[in-house]
């Protein structure tokens, strides 16, 4: 979807997301320098795009079975802030982790860190998906947007059953429905990372919360250009938003998963006070 200039002032701006797919021991290896190369540049491309992309949400940087220690975690974020510096040359970002997740952000966003989402109904209790708000400028009217990051395994240690992941996208979509009900400034919602759930699978949820539909007009489903599974970002949103199809042909380390960009544009009707 293409869109003009407005004449005053809108929020746009855009988030890239990616399955990174390495565990601590590939971070900490003897491979180290090679896929540090590969990500520093796909890092590189994502931010140095023509799109406005104000953070970088990464999954599986690390796993379960595997999670990052500092030093790990050291070294992604090395690698990431050397992107950022190449690419857009606005100072070093701003690291969110949790669990095998993590956040990078330039450092003029306001990005706020809720507790993960946890407890979800007839979901393995392990099970869990990261949480931040996204705010917008005063002169936008100060909007938020609700993002959600996070890596759902599905195999055969970590079974994933159908249901189950209908059942993770309601958690998800009944928790948005609160964020929206309880602040009138979010605009949206948007889920990053790697679900595992397909565009059906979040028909079936949004079918299950009805709720959803009021205060989330439009859903959209952000595909990555190889239409992978699990390349599938979820942006629900009130009507001001317009969103953008993924413009994004950066190539993944796997063959599994590539990059994918989520934009969006929002003009404010009005802006209510403080």
């Amino acid at each position: 979807m293409s869109a003009s200039s407005p004449a005053s002032p809108a929020w746009h701006a855009a988030l890239a997301s990616y399955n990174v797919g390495l565990g601590a021991g590939a971070i900490l290896g003897g491979s180290w320098s090679r896929h540090r190369k590969i990500l520093r540049k796909i890092f590189m491309d994502l931010m140095g795009g023509a799109e406005p992309v104000v953070g970088l949400l990464l999954c599986e940087v690390g796993n379960l079975d595997d999670l990052c220690d500092e030093e790990a975690q050291r070294r992604v974020e090395e690698v990431i802030a050397e992107s950022f510096a190449a690419a857009c040359s606005k100072g070093p970002p701003t690291f969110y982790w949790s669990g095998e997740t993590v956040t990078a952000w330039l450092p003029n966003q306001q990005v706020h860190v809720l507790p993960p989402l946890i407890n979800m109904d007839k979901v393995h209790d392990w099970r869990c998906c990261e949480r931040l708000v996204l705010t917008g400028a005063a002169e936008h009217g100060h909007p938020k947007l609700l993002v959600y990051n996070t890596h759902q395994p599905a195999s055969d240690k970590r079974p994933f059953p159908p249901a189950m992941r209908i059942n993770f996208c309601v958690a998800v979509l009944e928790d948005a429905v609160r964020f929206r009900t309880s602040d009138s400034r979010c605009i949206g919602f948007i889920q990053t990372g790697d679900a595992n759930c397909t565009i059906g699978t979040w028909a079936s949820g949004m079918q299950q919360t009805p709720d959803s539909n009021v205060n989330f007009r439009q859903v959209r489903h952000v595909i990555g250009v190889g239409n992978k599974g699990g390349d599938v970002l979820t942006f629900g949103a009130v009507g001001d938003v317009e969103i953008y199809d993924n413009t994004c042909r950066v190539q993944g380390r796997e063959k599994q998963h590539d990059p994918v960009i989520a934009e969006w544009r929002y003009k404010a009707r009005s802006q209510p006070p403080l």
